[in-house]
């Protein structure tokens, strides 16, 4: 028996990170009835797992520190790179890094467990294909955890941070707080305050000023003008509601996502989801995820 035995059938032996993988996956899980199609979301879960398997066949890398390509430099662990024009970074063998002048960045680590880039001026466009969390960017006020995908990751002049995802979904982390942001998507990370509540950049202005009110002051008073000018793709932010609110305020914004996208009631637990439960989120986010590229 052999690891590939266990990926195509499961009878040999389980290779441990292909476990953690599979871990780390399991709240995007689904099982679709006959009629529906697989979740949005389910099929990032699936490219992720493609695209570590790709990942995992490759050589280890052999020297530390990244190639400038088109200089044939490198920077090394610990350096600063500051840029006066636009400049091209190959990440180790997962990836490659747009980086727009006037930027200051360095490497903080890079190997087998973790890549791990600092970013304090200026912005990056990341195209990475890797398991989940082995690519991390810290700016000042965040930390922006690559799932597998491609975006923009910017320092703005106040010190945040601004995050725009085009493909996939990255995480956006600071102490007590994480949000979850896909392709479409954007999020900002406040000095003092950390990552702010994600949203679709087609989405209507009135429910953008809701919810920029809402970050800068969140409770009842403020969640309820959000609540009534969401539309089912905003459903991306209020589901980013349910996990820090309160439970009174917990059930307002779940029968407002049973309103606006009533067929997750069919899949998702009531219960579990007003409790909390970490699970039943990841599944009502699996859910939501079906269902925002046709609403609007």
């Amino acid at each position: 028996m052999s690891h590939d035995d266990y990926l195509w059938d499961r009878s040999g032996e389980p290779d441990p990170e292909l476990e953690r993988l599979e871990s780390l996956l399991a709240p995007l899980g689904h099982r679709p009835s006959p009629r529906r199609r697989v979740p949005a979301l389910l099929l990032v879960a699936a490219a992720v797992l493609l695209g570590w398997l790709g990942w995992s066949l490759q050589p280890a890398e052999t020297e530390p520190g990244w190639a400038l390509l088109g200089s044939g430099a490198q920077l090394a662990v610990g350096e600063w790179l500051e840029t006066d024009a636009e400049l091209t970074l190959q990440v180790a063998d997962i990836g490659v890094l747009s980086v727009a002048p006037d930027s200051r960045l360095r490497i903080k680590e890079t190997g087998v467990t973790e890549h791990r880039l600092e970013l304090t001026r200026g912005q990056i466009s990341a195209q990475v294909i890797a398991p989940p969390r082995l690519f991390i960017v810290e700016t000042p006020t965040a930390e922006a955890v690559d799932l597998g995908c491609a975006y923009t990751l910017s320092v703005l002049p106040d010190g945040g941070t601004e995050l725009v995802v085009t493909s996939g979904h990255v995480a956006l982390e600071a102490p007590g707080r994480e949000v979850v942001v896909p392709a479409g998507a954007r999020a900002r990370s406040h000095p003092g305050s950390g990552p702010g509540t994600p949203y679709f950049l087609d989405a209507a202005p009135d429910f953008l000023a809701a919810l920029g009110r809402y970050d800068a002051q969140p409770g009842a008073a403020t969640a309820g003008p959000v609540l009534a000018a969401a539309t089912a793709r905003d459903t991306l932010s209020l589901w980013h509601l349910l996990g820090p609110s309160e439970p009174a305020l917990r059930e307002q914004v779940w029968q407002r996502i049973l309103v606006l996208v009533p067929q997750v009631a069919d899949t998702v637990p009531q219960d579990e989801v007003l409790a909390g439960d970490p699970a039943a989120l990841g599944l009502l986010l699996s859910e939501l995820g079906w269902f925002w590229p046709s609403a609007r």
